[in-house]
């Protein structure tokens, strides 16, 4: 492949990698990482490659091949380590630990969000350390931890509206809702995710926007509105087999049958 080919290539999944996963395209999305790791190699830039395996292992893990998630990104971290890249370090932290939680490890995952939170407070990157308190937050809640949980996810999200980071402030809401239902403060989660919802519809962000319905199904079921629940699950059972997440769709069509 001529040069410009190849760092043609390599921009290309940073373009198409957020409209992918917005519309929920992740095959698409790791078929395209897949090439820009290829390109990357071919240009022999360690920076690029290690770019391009952390976009291939969240692509991975986006589909369920955890395994090969873990492998890019964990040679995405030792070559961050490699180069004393400490921010790509973090990025690679946050992407694990997304990963990790997916495998149902909390605990790992925590462990590496805190990682990438730290860092982003070291260099002084205030917008990123917004998002790793975002993450922390929300894998405290996991945990059952709510109360540290709430705080570090109320505090990202003022940190987001006072920037307008819309796209963020939206995945931000979803969690205090899933922390109200978790303490029995269903009227307030319904609050939060009908919010969320609008937000992620407002900026077209799909695949979001199932696991918000989801989220709302439940809120609705814990206060007697059975068919409101089953309008907020059928929807995202539609939304999740469009993009082919098969595990969640199993999981809400469970939810509707019973």
């Amino acid at each position: 492949m001529p040069a410009g080919s190849t760092v043609g290539a390599w921009y290309l999944a940073w373009y198409l990698s957020a409209y992918h996963r917005q519309r929920g395209h992740l095959h698409e999305d790791v078929a395209v990482w897949r090439l820009d790791l290829g390109a990357a190699t071919r240009l022999g830039d360690p920076a690029r490659e290690l770019v391009a395996h952390r976009g291939l292992g969240s692509a991975c893990a986006r589909v369920g091949a955890h395994a090969e998630a873990l492998e890019h990104l964990n040679r995405a971290l030792a070559l961050a380590r490699d180069t004393g890249d400490t921010t790509q370090q973090a990025h690679t932290d946050r992407a694990l630990a997304q990963v990790w939680h997916q495998r149902g490890e909390n605990e790992r995952a925590l462990d590496h969000s805190t990682r990438a939170l730290r860092r982003y407070a070291a260099e002084g990157n205030p917008a990123r350390e917004a998002e790793a308190l975002s993450d922390t937050g929300w894998y405290l809640a996991l945990l059952g931890r709510y109360f540290e949980g709430r705080v570090a996810r109320e505090a990202a999200l003022s940190w987001f509206r006072r920037h307008g980071h819309r796209s963020r402030e939206a995945a931000v809401r979803d969690t205090p809702g899933v922390i109200a239902r978790c303490t029995g403060r269903h009227g307030e989660a319904l609050d939060h995710h009908r919010h969320a919802l609008d937000l992620h519809r407002l900026l077209g962000d799909s695949h979001a926007e199932a696991d918000t319905l989801d989220h709302l199904g439940h809120a609705h079921a814990a206060l007697g509105g059975r068919a409101q629940a089953g309008e907020s699950w059928q929807r995202a059972l539609e939304l999740y087999r469009s993009q082919h997440r098969e595990r969640e769709a199993e999981r809400v069509a469970d939810q509707l049958g019973a």
